[in-house]
């Protein structure tokens, strides 16, 4: 069986006094009682050991003395997988469709698996980064050429070809008044530029080509990632919104809660969804702010990764 967590209300009782089923076959509930997710949900929270099951979606029906509920579509039972174990601890992840590659960041490199062969190559190193540095993010551009990494530690920003690995460019962040200036997240654009989101409040934008820097925005914001669309054309992430047509971030409006909240954002592949994980559930919004749907996350826990990468749907489904 698998350990899965349960979390809802109501479920603070002794565990001899729950059942739960899943697609009809009884689980084990290993522990029940109160557990502080930090936010004011006040979350009960079961450990139990769910059976083996039929590929597909499974209702799970929780019973306490207080009564039953069953939630349809609960748990989802994945088909026979493929794992293929890493080299070693990852913080970021980005997909090169053009050569068919996963870029992952390691602690003083770049792991690189092939998605055709099933198998991690060669890594790209990266000259002067020592072993425990803090790389905070990773970009590809549209166009594949340059993938860039914030080195954290030493106020960089690293740039290369994947084609040509060997040779890696470092640029200094800019100064900056009464704040020495760290890179965190990035996102390529289609413009030619990487905006590169730092902890002085603030967007810098670096020149790709004459690799000087320019701001592109200021103001208060978090350092959470950014995601773009495959062709660089919209940004969206930290409760701002960046499109080639103005070329410009916009805020979300006041109010706008859920966006600036929200730990981690996603973009759909056309720019006409966007997505934040918001308070409690991933929420999604068009272009305008405007909200399209809330989906339902049974297993959610606040605070958590909703979206990593992959196209959105709204629905939920």
């Amino acid at each position: 069986g698998t350990p899965v967590d349960i979390f809802g209300y109501g479920l603070n009782y002794d565990p001899a006094q729950i059942t739960v089923t899943v697609g009809g076959q009884r689980a084990t509930v290993l522990t029940a009682g109160y557990s502080s997710q930090g936010d004011e949900t006040d979350l009960d929270r079961l450990e139990v050991t769910v059976p083996p099951g039929t590929p597909g979606w499974a209702e799970v029906t929780v019973t306490t003395p207080d009564g039953s509920n069953t939630l349809p579509r609960g748990l989802y039972y994945a088909a026979d997988e493929t794992v293929f174990p890493s080299p070693e601890a990852m913080t970021w992840l980005q997909l090169d469709r053009t050569r068919q590659r996963i870029y992952g960041l390691g602690s003083d490199s770049v792991e690189v698996f092939d998605i055709a062969s099933g198998a991690f190559v060669n890594p790209i190193a990266l000259p002067g980064i020592l072993s425990g540095a803090r790389l905070d993010g990773l970009a590809l551009t549209p166009d594949g050429s340059t993938l860039a990494i914030s080195d954290a530690t030493d106020h960089e920003i690293l740039t290369l070809n994947p084609d040509q690995p060997g040779s890696v460019t470092s640029t200094a962040m800019p100064a900056a008044a009464g704040c020495a200036m760290t890179p965190a997240a990035l996102a390529a654009d289609s413009l030619g530029s990487l905006l590169v989101v730092t902890n002085c409040n603030a967007i810098e934008a670096l020149d790709l080509t004459t690799l000087t820097w320019s701001q592109a925005f200021s103001g208060s914001i978090g350092q959470s990632p950014m995601a773009a669309t495959p062709d660089g054309s919209v940004i969206w992430g930290n409760g701002l919104l960046w499109t080639a047509a103005t070329g410009k971030f916009a805020a979300a409006p006041a109010g706008f809660s859920l966006a600036a909240g929200g730990a981690n954002s996603a973009v759909s592949d056309d720019g006409a969804v966007l997505e934040t994980d918001g308070q409690s559930s991933p929420a999604f919004f068009d272009r305008t702010f405007a909200l399209t749907g809330v989906a339902t996350l049974p297993d959610y826990v606040p605070g958590g990764p909703i979206v990593s990468a992959g196209q959105l749907d709204p629905t939920g489904a």
